[in-house]
């Protein structure tokens, strides 16, 4: 069953990321540049293009107005992924989806949010303290290093 990733953004200067950027100044994190993007994963049926056409203009996801997409994580540019996810996988995304808005080639789809921060020479061990320390609540959230 054929898989995509979609990272959607805003167009305008992100005030969120803007401020844990600071946050991680003042707590002393040599962070040189911080971007937050919605991540969304499909399991689907049919075909990649058409699929990614469709799910590319449902407004729940991406408001033309204020967002900006793209598919794929990207390449290894040397900055760290961090992707931040609640434990409780959240069936709401996938059953409006399917049954409000009548895209029945979904099977399977995942949300989080996907921290991409450049830290300088192999910032995995960083990334992963920096998650714990501020971009997730371990009590409901978990995080992964995408590499």
């Amino acid at each position: 069953m054929p898989i995509t990733e979609m990272l959607v953004s805003l167009k305008i200067p992100d005030n969120v990321a803007i401020s844990v950027l600071g946050a991680l100044h003042r707590m002393g994190r040599d962070v040189k540049s911080l971007e937050r993007h919605d991540y969304y994963r499909f399991e689907f049926s049919g075909d990649r293009k058409s699929f990614e056409r469709k799910i590319s203009h449902v407004d729940i996801i991406v408001n033309a107005n204020k967002h900006k997409f793209r598919f794929g994580i990207g390449s290894n540019d040397g900055r760290a992924k961090v992707l931040v996810q609640n434990l409780d996988e959240d069936a709401g995304l996938l059953k409006t989806l399917r049954e409000s808005l009548g895209i029945k080639e979904v099977k399977k789809a995942e949300k989080g949010t996907l921290w991409v921060m450049d830290l300088g020479e192999d910032g995995t061990e960083e990334a992963g303290s920096i998650a714990k320390g501020l971009l997730m609540n371990e009590n409901y959230q978990k995080f992964r290093i995408i590499v």
